[in-house]
């Protein structure tokens, strides 16, 4: 076996927790070639699962909420017709509702702005310039 590629093996018909996979370590860095048990990945693949938030219908009265607690999107947090999810840059645990904004208005990043975004109003007959609304 020492003298073949992996792709050269014959496909397995049936993993269990304690079979041995290959698994290449920091490949865009200094890369190693390590072995994981399959048991040893599902944790990893729950684990990243876990951290993302998720939708609950039933929502609650609270409009922020984080996700590392336990909590999943409620659905209060869009309440309105137009409302959008804001994280907070802390890889999508944390996160918030930016409510819709008024007719005519667009969404322009500010980083003085809790959410890091606002809406802002043009006069309908003011050009908009790229260079305005994406810095």
């Amino acid at each position: 076996m020492a003298d073949k590629r992996i792709t050269q093996l014959t496909a397995s018909s049936g993993l269990v927790a304690t079979d041995i996979l290959p698994v290449v370590d920091d490949p865009g860095g200094t890369p190693v070639t390590q072995k994981a048990t399959v048991q040893q990945v599902a944790d990893a693949v729950q684990a990243i699962f876990d951290a993302v938030p998720t939708y609950d219908p039933a929502g609650s009265a609270s409009t922020a909420q984080t996700a590392a607690e336990g909590a999943s999107i409620a659905s209060s947090v869009l309440a309105s017709k137009g409302d959008l999810v804001v994280g907070d840059g802390n890889l999508g645990i944390n996160y918030d509702n930016l409510a819709v904004g008024a007719n005519g208005t667009i969404i322009m990043a500010d980083s003085g702005e809790t959410l890091g975004l606002k809406y802002v109003t043009f006069a309908n007959d003011q050009a908009v310039l790229s260079s305005q609304v994406f810095g």
